[in-house]
């Protein structure tokens, strides 16, 4: 999961920015009961699913203590908000 952000920042189409964020989201929910708890979408489709993870990741943190699930779901959240702005990154280029 630690090579989310590079794989992203290297993706060429918002395709292959989802691919990776669903990949990460899968690994998390593998890793994590809090991660198994959280209702979003799955497999994200797209920008807004992603806003939505964010939005339960923001919700959990406040909800959950301890330092296991404090780290991935902080991690996560960098992940995933890496993925908003690439995304963002890539439709901005295409426009112009």
């Amino acid at each position: 999961m630690h090579i989310a952000i590079a794989k992203i920042e290297a993706c060429k189409t918002s395709e292959d920015v989802i691919a990776v964020t669903n990949s990460v989201i899968v690994q998390a929910r593998k890793k994590s009961q809090a991660f198994q708890s959280m209702v979003a979408p799955m497999p994200v489709e797209s920008i807004g699913g992603i806003s939505t993870w964010l939005a339960e990741l923001r919700a959990a943190t406040r909800l959950r203590s301890g330092k296991g699930n404090g780290e991935i779901l902080a991690l996560v959240y960098a992940i995933l908000r890496t993925a908003v702005r690439k995304i963002e990154a890539i439709e901005k280029q295409r426009k112009h």
